[in-house]
């Protein structure tokens, strides 16, 4: 009995080992050898891959059943009775798909903006800018780095307009033209239109430039501080009622009137001619947006700009400017179901400016304009490939000038005052 229990235990192993070494190798037709074939054995469910040059090798129980499949070749089996080296051959599979049709509709001369590409664009004094990115895109230029303006097709920069939730907005840029008031922060998605204007736009030459501004996050706050050459920057995002309404804000303000104080403090005296001007500039830019129901969708926005120019030519000589600018707009969008849009939006814009010149013959004025509109909207999907869009808007406009006769009453007169209605209907 003892001699019968080691005579098993001493041949077990070299019968194991020899039932469980399966070599081989896939092939096409062709004789090349193919990598990734997957090789199954059901009985023992175990399986392996082919390498690089179609061979294998898998430990099991003979006979085994192995099946081959490729995402390129038609399945197939092989029963391996032994352990001897073996090939197979796989066949191609012809994957026969459905017919696939790809259309879009043309959009010509439609270019579209982003935080991301802005971010691209190397900054203008430790500012990045949106309208510096614009001016990268075939079609557009800029004149330098110091001009914020941008030039479609040749034409002038006061030729384009810019809006926000398509309500047209009052001052793109500071004083000095350096920076322009949008801070991508805010304003980091646009379109630009510099051909095919929609019905809705009129009145602009060379381009439409349509800003979306951020809604914010509804779920946690965020923020973030800016520090430039010119200028610093306080911005954040965060709910204002978590999942249904948030804001986004932005201030930005500049400390140059402080660099040239201290300069001109310190030449006081010995040679007034060489005084530095004292320029300063601030912007506030804020967006709320509130998801009032899975159809109604209320946002709001605002941003102001305001800038002080202060130059002494000589101790009795000095000149000051002052500009200001304020657009904002209430928007509601009512969406039924997928294909019936309606929308009701409520803005204004409005600029100042005022410049006084304190010397031997004392002079002064300034100019006022601002504008109140309403636009209303609706948008129809008939099918795939027809759209219908009408609306309507109205906007109330003045313009009013000023002198200031005397400087020591410090009063503006009103010298002309101007205004205008102006009704517009759409259909596209």
């Amino acid at each position: 009995m003892l001699k019968f229990i080691f005579a098993i235990l001493f041949f077990c192993p070299f019968l194991a080992e020899a039932q469980s070494v399966i070599i081989g190798r896939v092939i096409t037709r062709n004789g090349e050898a193919v990598s990734g074939v997957n090789i199954f054995c059901p009985e023992i469910q175990q399986g392996t891959i082919t390498d690089s040059t179609g061979y294998f090798s898998l430990k099991a129980e003979l006979p085994c059943q192995l099946e081959f499949s490729h995402i390129n070749y038609k399945k197939t089996t092989h029963l391996v009775k032994g352990n001897t080296p073996f090939t197979v051959i796989l066949r191609n599979k012809f994957n026969n798909l459905q017919e696939v049709i790809v259309s879009g509709r043309t959009s010509p001369g439609r270019l579209y903006s982003s935080r991301k590409g802005i971010e691209t664009v190397p900054a203008i004094l430790g500012e990045q800018d949106l309208l510096k990115y614009l001016a990268t895109v075939p079609g557009i230029i800029t004149t330098n780095a110091l001009d914020p303006g941008i030039y479609v097709r040749g034409g002038n920069s006061w030729e384009n307009s810019f809006l926000i939730h398509d309500v047209e907005i009052a001052g793109t840029d500071h004083l000095t033209g350096i920076l322009a008031t949008f801070d991508p922060y805010i304003f980091n998605n646009s379109t630009l239109y510099k051909s095919g204007f929609p019905a809705a736009y009129n009145g602009s030459l060379s381009s439409y430039i349509n800003m979306i501004p951020d809604p914010g996050n509804k779920q946690e706050l965020e923020g973030e501080l800016t520090l430039g050459l010119v200028s610093s920057a306080l911005k954040a995002k965060g709910p204002l009622k978590k999942n249904h309404t948030s804001f986004a804000a932005s201030l930005r303000t500049s400390y140059l009137q402080a660099i040239s104080k201290l300069y001109n403090r310190s030449v006081k005296g010995n040679n007034t001619g060489n005084l530095l001007p004292e320029y300063a500039f601030n912007d506030l830019s804020l967006s709320v947006d509130s998801r009032l129901s899975s159809q109604w969708n209320l946002s709001a926005f605002g941003i102001f700009s305001m800038d002080n120019l202060t130059m002494k030519l000589q101790e009795n000589v000095r000149y000051d400017f002052n500009w200001k600018t304020f657009s904002g707009n209430l928007r509601t969008l009512y969406t039924p179901n997928e294909k019936n849009r309606f929308r009701l939006s409520i803005g204004g814009k409005s600029s100042f400016s005022e410049g006084d010149a304190k010397g031997s013959i004392p002079m002064g004025g300034g100019n006022r304009r601002y504008s109140l509109i309403t636009q209303i909207s609706y948008t129809g999907q008939l099918n795939d490939q027809l759209q219908f869009l009408t609306g309507g808007k109205f906007e109330h406009a003045r313009f009013e000038t000023a002198d200031k006769p005397d400087y020591a009453e410090n009063l503006l007169i009103k010298s002309s005052d101007k205004y205008f209605n102006l009704y517009e209907l759409m259909q596209k």
